[in-house]
Order: structure tokens, then sequence, then C-alpha cells
């Protein structure tokens, strides 16, 4: 979907109306809702904390970009330019919202994630991300975008197993939990799940990379993923995408607790 009037302005405007935390000399930034936790660090590896009921999940995801007449991709902070915030959107007294943009001459990149935790308690999470990439100059960019992804379910390395669904599903699963990724629009043009880090060796090795399109599933091991987005973009044009991830216990594992919790009740009922 490409997009010539955005709301990110906006948010971005009521990230210093409402929100508190504007731009600061580190950038690192954290997310709170009932009983989760999301940590990011915008000048470095991106979100490399994800604690959902006092677990952490997450190892690393972050974005790389490659436009125009570069020779390979970069992270998306070599934008420089950075301005980022949180906002508590629902009033909790937590901040839950996110937003962040890089920018040069050439290319605008704009963020936003939306943490929506469980109480305290419930081992489930969900974060919403909205990404917009603007083509700043005055005629084509050819463009190309990754998101790499490593999840470390129940604070474990070694992951059961990874599966990417036709280039807009990824699912993982180890330690008893579950985790999703879904793209909502658009679907990736490129795919890769991979062992570690040959994925993310392949984004930093200084030539341009073409993710192979290998969904697995694989495992098990120490796994990761990504996406890549290729587009055009005409002068001053927009493209967007909004994607969402959660983790929640393995399906397997929310059975037995359900059996678990149905034999408790019918022992009372038998009282």
């Amino acid at each position: 979907m490409r997009l010539h009037i955005s709301t990110f302005g906006i948010i971005a405007g009521l990230v210093l109306a409402l929100g508190v935390s504007a731009v600061c000399a580190a950038p690192i930034a954290t997310l709170t809702d009932e009983g989760s936790v999301a940590s990011f660090d915008l000048g470095g590896d991106g979100m490399n904390s994800w604690l959902v009921n006092g677990v952490d999940h997450m190892f690393s995801q972050w974005f790389w970009y490659r436009a125009g007449s570069m020779e390979a991709e970069v992270p998306i902070q070599t934008l420089g330019g950075m301005f980022h915030g949180t906002t508590d959107g629902n009033f909790d007294g937590d901040h839950e919202t996110l937003f962040v943009r890089y920018e040069d001459g050439q290319l605008r990149v704009q963020i936003m994630f939306v943490l929506n935790g469980a109480e305290a308690g419930n081992p489930s999470s969900d974060i919403a991300e909205s990404i917009q990439i603007t083509n700043l100059t005055a005629g084509a960019l050819d463009l190309h975008f990754f998101q790499y992804c490593d999840f470390d379910l129940g604070g474990t390395v070694q992951d059961e197993s990874v599966q990417i669904i036709g280039g807009g599903s990824a699912q993982q699963t180890d330690a008893g939990y579950y985790a999703s990724e879904t793209v909502l629009t658009p679907s990736a043009s490129h795919w890769q799940v991979d062992f570690a880090p040959n994925i993310i060796n392949s984004l930093n090795d200084g030539t341009p990379t073409t993710l192979n399109d290998v969904g697995g599933p694989l495992g098990p091991g120490d796994l990761a993923w990504a996406f890549q987005w290729d587009t055009t973009l005409s002068a001053g044009e927009s493209f967007l995408i909004s994607k969402d991830k959660q983790v929640v216990p393995e399906p397997a594992t929310m059975s037995l607790l359900g059996l678990g919790a149905l034999a408790v009740l019918r022992k009372r009922n038998r009282k």
C-alpha cells in the first residue's frame, strides 16, 4: 500500500503534546503495559528485550534498508536525524506507544510500536507495528527494506521450530510458548528462515542481500527470520508496512492448562 497522506505527523505531535519522553541523548526507549515490558536501543540493535510476565522472549528485532545507488543495506539508524518519544495512549500511567523517526535528505523512515500486555500472571502479549518510508528526493527511488527478528522464547537460545508461510506469517515455538508475526499489508517480496547468525551477517557484510525465500519449517536450533520488501517510490511517495506480533502459551500448553483447571473444577463439584 502506498500513502500520500499520513497520520505519522499527527502521532509525532501527540508524542510532544501528551508524552513526555521526547528526544534525548541516549536513544533508549521502554514501553510498559500491564505485565509486559519492551525495550529498544534505537541507536543500536533495536528491540532487544520483550518481557512478558517476567520472561524475556526477544533477543533482537530491527530494520535495514538499501536505496538508490547504495551498494549494500545498512541499519536504519545510519540515516541520522533521529526523533523519538513515547506516549500513554490509554491514560493508565504507563507508556505503551513509541514513535521513532530517522531521516536524511533522501529517505525518511517512521515507525510506531504499540505494546498490549495482559494482566499480571497472564503470559500473553502483543506488539502492533506501523512503518512508513518516504522518498524525499525529486526522482524515483529503488527501495529494499528488511526486518530481522531473533526470538529466544522462554529465555532459551535453542528454538524448537520456525517457519514463514506465504511471505506474510512467521511462526515459532519453543519452551511452551508460541510466537507469531503477521504482515497485514503488504506481503513481503522475499523472506528467509535460517540458523543464527547467518541472516544478520548477510545484512551487515557490505554487499547487497536478497533473502532466499526458504521458509522452513526449520529446527531445532538457534533460529532467526527476516522479511524483505522491494518497491520503487516516485518523488514524495510513501510506502506503508503494517504488521503485528504476539507471544502466547503454546496451544498444547494452553490445552493442558485448560484440562488442569477443568479437573480442579470437577473435583470441587464432587465435594
